[in-house]
């Protein structure tokens, strides 16, 4: 399910990508396609499922999911059967996730017990490395600045705030294109992280910092 809903939507990019209706909706589309559909590619694992009943991440979404059920953005239909959907598909991933583990623990078992080869070592340090990616620290990250900017004093992306921010993504990426090229923009793009974001969203100025800091002896 995974595999079928990463690779959905990055082929759903690329054909916005080549046939957009708009310049904006293209730019829009070539971020998510570096964003979200490659980034996910980065680490890619049947268990990163999982990511999503973390405690950190299921709290904010169920939080985000009661808000918008309160604002009445959706019709009663629409937001019954989200709710729905958001109740199933956690259990579905509590299900298909530890099965995922389950599977690849038992194969990794025999390399662990009473051997001491290299390759042991290597297969054992490979699903321990599956481990430590179930949640994709540089997404969540990156998704936690965006939601501190754009989110507002509540802390939740709506409708309008959603669009502001895939405009902003698009506006970014579309200056990154035109600067610097298409072999620099691309590693740009595919290297673009929560510190990236942070360096862009923020101004320092030293020298009013020092000032503020200097009757503490800081």
């Amino acid at each position: 399910m995974f595999v079928l809903f990463v690779f959905l939507q990055g082929f759903a990019c690329l054909v916005v990508v080549l046939k957009p209706r708009t310049e904006c909706r293209r730019w829009i589309a070539v971020t998510g396609l570096f964003a979200e559909v490659i980034s996910e590619l980065g680490c890619f694992s049947a268990m990163r499922l999982m990511q999503n009943i973390v405690p950190g991440k299921l709290s904010p979404d169920l939080m985000g999911h009661i808000w918008r059920l309160q604002r009445r953005e959706d019709p009663l239909w629409k937001a019954v059967l989200s709710s729905v959907w958001f109740l199933l598909s956690r259990v579905l991933i509590v299900i298909v996730g530890m099965d995922a583990f389950l599977v690849k623990y038992r194969a990794c078992a025999k390399y662990a017990i009473g051997t001491a080869k290299i390759s042991d070592f290597v297969h054992c340090f490979l699903f321990l490395n599956q481990l430590l990616g179930v949640v994709h620290l540089n997404t969540f990250t990156t998704r936690r600045i965006a939601t501190f900017v754009f989110g507002g004093e509540d802390g939740i992306v709506d409708r309008q705030e959603q669009n502001l921010l895939l405009a902003w993504g698009a506006k970014l990426f579309q200056k990154v294109w035109q600067r610097h090229g298409p072999a620099r923009s691309l590693c740009i793009y595919i290297t673009f992280s929560d510190m990236d974001m942070q360096k862009l969203l923020l101004s320092e100025d030293c020298n009013k910092k020092d000032q503020q800091l200097s009757p503490f002896g800081c």
